[in-house]
């Protein structure tokens, strides 16, 4: 006997039809007997999105940049059954397996590229059938593929790595350097750009103390930290801690703690947050420091917020409870475009600036990221 094929399908090697899809690692086909990816659309040419101006009455226009858009990929296939519970069963098993989200996607026939993509749309099967066919959609917010095997390189002794990109785009390099002597500084040249490690001034043979990071810690999530219970510079007599703290997550990792209610008072009034910090390897706290954050004054990019004043302050604070530093952000006015700006040491304060400009864009006190106790509040 013979096995007859279609001579206008693309076949694979392994019995798979040409654009058979793999799921994080796994063809559909070989873990659901009777599921066929029939043909796909939206693999080929990015769309992409152009910004002009016009200027005057000029013909034509100016062209600004270009951005590539989201991709959606529509997956068309067939699911052939023996009984309508297996037909269920199956399509429940589909509806599993594209129930993820940011899939890696390979295709048979570029096995050697994949998409990230998450699914989006399915098309209902067409009722009281065994087999039927169908489609669902995968958006890909990132449009591009990328190669499956990485390309890695080595000086092997030179001063030069070559790394060849086949690809259409640019992509990051990682580099690894293992230091086989005392070294003060390694470099980089890329191009027209330099990238720098260390001091060249260095000398070579002196021990210098290990910089360790204690913690680093974004608040898209409650990390531990004390609420309502810091030390907070003495800007006024009374700086009342009553605020509810919420956070708001933005991706996997990443997001911020806000002030969800000010609470209420006379005087400052707001939510506090205070980090202790972790001993060190040594089992001891750290003497020479260094502490990043960083605060976002505007949740949504706004032009206009509205009337608002506001005070949000970071202190480091010693075993005692007493203040080492404190940088404090103010806007006291109602009716101005005003800013104060102060550092304290210990109870002191040791500079300060401030401006006035007439009302034009309020800011908004809400939206914060913090590493380090911070305090929020309102008058």
């Amino acid at each position: 006997m013979y096995d007859f094929i279609d001579i206008t399908e693309s076949q694979t090697g392994n019995g798979l039809p040409s654009e058979a899809i793999n799921v994080n690692g796994e063809y559909i086909e070989e873990h659901l007997p009777g599921y066929r990816t029939l043909y796909t659309e939206g693999r080929e040419m990015l769309e992409s999105e152009v910004t002009e101006i016009q200027i005057g009455s000029q013909n034509g226009t100016r062209y600004q940049y270009k951005r590539d858009t989201p991709r959606e990929i529509t997956v068309h296939y067939q699911i052939l059954s023996s009984s309508p519970e297996d037909f269920r069963n199956k399509f429940n098993e589909l509806c599993r397996i594209l129930d993820q989200e940011e899939m890696k996607i390979i295709f048979a026939d570029e096995d050697d590229k994949y998409f990230i993509g998450t699914k989006t749309s399915f098309d209902a099967p067409e009722p009281g059938r065994l087999s039927t066919t169908g489609s669902y959609t995968i958006y890909c917010a990132d449009p591009y593929k990328y190669s499956v095997a990485e390309k890695k390189s080595e000086n092997s002794g030179s001063t030069q790595i070559t790394l060849q990109n086949n690809g259409s785009k640019s992509v990051p390099i990682n580099i690894k350097a293992t230091m086989k002597s005392d070294n003060g500084y390694i470099a980089f040249t890329l191009g027209d750009r330099f990238y720098q490690i260390g001091k060249p001034e260095e000398v070579d043979g002196k021990h210098y103390e290990e910089s360790v990071k204690l913690f680093d810690d974004h608040l898209y999530e409650d990390k531990g930290w004390l609420v309502n219970q810091g030390i907070t510079p003495p800007v006024t007599s009374e700086r009342l801690q009553n605020g509810v703290v919420k956070y708001v997550k933005e991706s996997t990792n990443e997001g911020y703690a806000t002030t969800k209610d000010y609470g209420s008072g006379n005087s400052w009034h707001g939510a506090s947050l205070t980090k202790i910090v972790p001993k060190d390897v040594n089992n001891k706290y750290p003497v020479n420091w260094k502490v990043a954050y960083r605060f976002d004054f505007n949740t949504d990019g706004a032009v206009f917020k509205g009337v608002q004043v506001g005070h949000t302050s970071v202190t480091m604070i010693d075993e005692h409870d007493d203040i080492i530093c404190s940088i404090i952000f103010e806007d006291t006015s109602p009716v101005n475009e005003y800013y104060y700006m102060a550092v304290f040491i210990g109870n002191k304060n040791v500079w300060h600036t401030d401006s006035t400009f007439p009302m034009a864009k309020k800011r908004s006190y809400s939206k914060r990221r913090l590493w380090s106790c911070c305090y929020s509040g309102k008058k």
